[in-house]
């Protein structure tokens, strides 16, 4: 709010990173690696609770499945938009 930034248009990280950046020096690498942490720990986070709701359902033969299913989904989610979209 101090940065004077949320006027500018921006919105969603790009705001948090702008608004960094003219804070403080490397701001924009501190936004950065929050969002990179944040990311990783929910696929964990997301990872442990799908497997575990798996195994309930279906029995610990499928965590082996789900686990190749879920790296598989992974790689595939951020190019969803490029795959059905081309």
């Amino acid at each position: 709010m101090l940065s004077g930034l949320w006027t500018s248009g921006e919105t969603g990280a790009a705001l948090s990173s702008d608004a960094f950046q003219l804070g403080f020096n490397g701001g924009g690498l501190i936004v950065t690696i929050g969002l990179v942490v944040f990311a990783f720990t929910t696929l964990l986070g997301w990872s442990y609770y799908g497997e575990r709701c798996a195994s309930y359902l279906f029995g610990t033969k499928i965590i082996i499945p789900y686990r190749i299913l879920w790296v598989i989904v992974i790689v595939l989610g951020p190019l969803q938009t490029y795959i059905y979209y081309g």
